[in-house]
């Protein structure tokens, strides 16, 4: 058996790449910092509480929270491409994040209380790993975590290298106007890859909960 601290670092290890993996992609297409990306990611933790709340496997949320989070995501790009088609400086894009980040934590406090209200929970701090499963004395967030991460990875390193949406993502990243005069429907690439690394945050906050302790309003984490 592993000694906590190490196996805490491993899965920490695998879900913060899935979360560089994001954060790096959408400051590359749009050269803007995400302020919002961190919490797209605790947002979606809340999908895993509900389901547990419900009385099912944490790990069951895991494809609604890749569905909040690239939604959430999608519609932030939408936001920032309008301000952006409007003249907005980049330093304005990324101040538009932040606003966008403060409402996603609203809406994520105000869900908290009304799920507190429905399940008579505490839901401003909470731990889901004693509804995790073990494998060979190992949690099973390890072995979920490890697998979803080099999946999700290898995918997305053979879309962007061996598809055509891989090639127009490239050249988006490349040249924007660029690849726009050369008749890439860049929107829909943006779309589409937005949507794609959101639902990656999403996942990667859903499984934070079944590893350690989630914490609002600047309670301590702990494992």
């Amino acid at each position: 058996m592993l000694p906590p601290i190490i196996l805490t670092s491993i899965i920490s290890s695998f879900l913060l790449s899935l979360l560089a993996l994001g954060f790096t992609l959408q400051y590359i297409t749009l050269s803007v910092p995400n302020l919002a990306y961190g919490t797209i990611a605790f947002a979606s933790s809340y999908v895993t509480l509900t389901m547990c709340l419900a009385k099912s496997s944490p790990y069951l949320g895991v494809p609604l929270a890749f569905v909040l989070g690239g939604g959430i995501s999608f519609l932030l790009y939408k936001f920032m491409a309008f301000l952006r088609d409007h003249g907005i400086s980049l330093l304005g894009l990324m101040i538009s994040t932040l606003v966008f980040d403060l409402t996603i934590y609203g809406c994520m406090n105000i869900y908290a209380d009304f799920i507190a209200y429905t399940f008579k929970a505490y839901t401003r701090s909470f731990t889901l790993s004693e509804m995790d499963f073990t494998f060979n004395g190992l949690p099973g967030i390890l072995l979920v975590s490890s697998i979803l991460s080099i999946t999700l990875i290898t995918i997305f390193y053979l879309i962007l290298m061996k598809t055509k949406f891989g090639i127009a993502m490239r050249a988006v990243m490349e040249n924007y106007s660029l690849a726009r005069v050369e008749g890439v429907n860049v929107d829909l690439v943006l779309s589409i890859s937005w949507f794609f690394v959101g639902g990656i945050a999403g996942i990667a906050g859903s499984l934070y909960t079944p590893s350690g302790f989630i914490w609002i309003h600047g309670l301590e984490l702990e494992y």
